[in-house]
Order: C-alpha cells, then structure tokens, then sequence
C-alpha cells in the first residue's frame, strides 16, 4: 500500500507543470529620480517560486530563500525574509488568480473587468498599492507603488 502512495506522490511530482513569464521591469527609484529598466523572468511551480534578472535569482523553495549573484549564494530560513516571501506570495496569487490569496495582504479598492487596484491591509507591507491589468484571462501589466515612493511597472513578455 505504502508503494502505491509513493508511486501517486512521484507521480504528481514528475506531472507538476511549472509555469514561466517573460517580462520588462521598469523601476522609479524616489529618492534618486531615476528610471531603471531590465529585463527578467518568474516561474512558479508547486513547490517553489524563482524570479530572475541577468545574473541574481532569487528562489523561494519550501522554507528557504536562497538568493544567487553572480559570485556568491546566499541561503536564509524564509522568515528573516518576509518581505520577500509576501511579494512572491502576491505575484502567484496574481498570476494564478486567487483573490482569496490576494485577500491575506490587500483589499480590493477598484475592480473591472480587465483591471483591479489593490491596497495593503497591512502597513508593514512594503506595497502600498498594486495594479494589475488582464486581457483574454493573463495578466498584461503591473503597477506596483511602495511605501517608501518608489514605482515598479511589469510588463509581461510571454507567459510559457
């Protein structure tokens, strides 16, 4: 019985489709009145969450965060990094349209048919408001406004 279960879990496991996005950040620093804009990609899976730009990754596997430069990689317990882990909490939630999700961390203040405005619950949070625009059921763009001025746009390449 107990091989049946393994053969089920391996299974799920081998079948657990990960899901990639393309896109184009541009980010508004406030306090230095500068635009800076690259490119990167996001992938969810069952188990982790990786967003990447030209040579950092960062990855949040099970209870881990591990962030990787171009020299070193850096491993810390998923807690000292809540920020982190609630921005990627959010981006899944979006990109797999969990309002439910969305709930934990901000209240829906504006809502169409192809675009909802969202605010923070929580002052803690590093996002103030966030943005996200859907055409044909995928998201097209995010607008993400953070307690501390800054501006991020994301604009989605290709979903994969």
């Amino acid at each position: 019985m107990i091989r049946v279960y393994v053969l089920i879990f391996l299974a799920c496991v081998l079948c657990a489709e990960e899901v990639k996005i393309d896109f184009k950040e541009t980010r508004y620093i406030d306090a230095l009145n500068e635009k800076v804009t690259r490119d990167g990609w996001i992938s969810f899976s069952d188990n982790s969450t990786k967003i990447h730009y030209g040579d950092r990754e960062i990855m949040l596997i099970n209870s881990h965060v591990t962030i990787k430069n171009a020299d070193e990689n850096v491993q810390v317990n998923a807690r000292e990094e809540q920020n982190i882990i609630n921005m990627f909490a959010a981006l899944r939630a979006i990109f797999e349209n969990s309002e439910e999700r969305l709930k934990t961390f901000f209240k829906i203040t504006e809502k169409s048919q192809d675009e909802t405005t969202l605010e923070a619950i929580n002052s803690s949070n590093p996002i103030s408001i966030l943005t996200y625009k859907v055409k044909n059921g995928n998201v097209t763009k995010l607008e993400i406004f953070s307690q501390n001025g800054d501006r991020i746009t994301i604009d989605v390449v290709e979903k994969r």
